[in-house]
């Protein structure tokens, strides 16, 4: 699952930026705030600046992704004076560009792009943002026609984004994914570049075979693999890590906030997650998730049936994040490997840990 044929981790590896490619972004620094992989202490961040030369090109995954700018932690919804609505909150901050966009977060995006498509709030956000995938490969040169032709046949049209460049060793390749894109690419006087439609999210071959293996592993295994769930649950703090990192947990809480004069203030919206105790809270007091165990199955229950349920795509993109940041070493893949097993031959509680590297 975590081995993604178009992405490979070369944290060592950083490569300048080609003329082109400067051209583009400082076309477009002139109306939007930038946000590129930057180098911080602990790893490399998706983060603002004004200075390309500090924007790190490399295949390595950001610590973060894109939805800390395109789904931020606290958003207000609207401002309340007693019954009336006062002022409906649209999102009206500088535009952004978000750079560096890999594959696998792309994948992310089209998913949100799917969840939140009738959420005026996501929408007013996606429009006031420019997303620039980037991709760094070297492959012989006999074989880079093949590699180009799939990677835009079988990958690019199935995702969504206005620009996708491609940073190989024969040069550079601009791909626009929108009529934004197309714009972008045009005034910054790139004319080299290649249209691709988006077709939408399922490849014409039919669903991803990986998400239909997944999907046959977890929906019962609350019933056939308790014993697992248990175990991940005696193991699991619920802190919520994996969900703030990841690229695909969407979920939410609002609440009021009160001004100081009477019956005033807004109503906000904050990123939330099953693995928190009121989470699943309900009127009368009852949690639905009252254990542990139950919570981290539910939150792979979303991932692998019920987002492939309601829209034939993957809920998980392989990014690992979750398993970096998991504070007791809980690993994604090795759990689903293990409810590939039958119960017999369940692991024991050890070997569920992360490998250490």
């Amino acid at each position: 699952m975590l081995n993604n044929l178009l992405y490979t981790k070369e944290c060592d590896i950083i490569y300048p930026m080609k003329t082109n490619l400067k051209k583009l972004l400082k076309y477009i620094q002139q109306e939007h705030k930038l946000i590129a992989p930057i180098k911080k202490d602990h790893g490399v961040f998706l983060s603002q600046t004004k200075d390309l030369n500090k924007i790190i090109l490399s295949s390595q995954l950001t610590e973060n992704s894109f939805k800390d700018f395109l789904f931020p932690q606290e958003q207000e919804l609207f401002d309340f004076k007693g019954a009336e609505l006062v002022k409906p909150k649209q999102y009206t901050a500088p535009g952004l560009a978000l750079f560096g966009i890999s594959i696998i977060d792309l994948r992310a995006l089209s998913l949100y792009a799917q969840v939140f498509r009738h959420d005026p709030y996501f929408q007013a956000r996606g429009n006031n943002t420019i997303v620039i995938g980037y991709l760094k490969v070297a492959t012989p040169d006999q074989t880079f026609g093949i590699f180009k032709e799939r990677l835009e046949e079988d990958t690019l049209e199935h995702l969504e984004f206005d620009v996708f460049v491609l940073d190989s060793n024969t040069g550079l390749h601009f791909f626009s994914g929108s009529p934004k894109g197309q714009k972008a690419l045009t005034q910054a006087g790139i004319e080299d570049f290649e249209n691709v439609e988006y077709v939408g999210p399922v490849k014409e071959s039919g669903l991803d075979q990986t998400m239909v293996a997944n999907y046959k592993k977890v929906k019962n295994s609350f019933k056939t693999h308790r014993k697992l769930w248990e175990e991940l649950g005696k193991r699991c703090l619920a802190c919520g890590k994996c969900s703030l990192v990841c690229p695909t947990c969407f979920c939410f809480s609002t609440h009021y906030k009160f001004g100081q004069k009477k019956k005033t203030g807004k109503k906000v919206l904050n990123w939330d997650t099953c693995f928190y105790s009121e989470f699943s809270r309900v009127a009368g007091g009852h949690k639905f998730l009252d254990t542990v165990a139950k919570r981290i199955f539910f939150w792979y229950e979303h991932k692998f049936v019920r987002i492939p349920d309601e829209l034939s795509i993957p809920g998980c993109v392989g990014c690992g994040r979750c398993i970096k940041v998991c504070p007791v070493a809980i690993d994604i893949s090795r759990v689903l490997a293990e409810l590939g097993k039958p119960v017999s031959k369940l692991a024991s509680r050890k070997t569920l840990k992360k490998k250490k590297s």
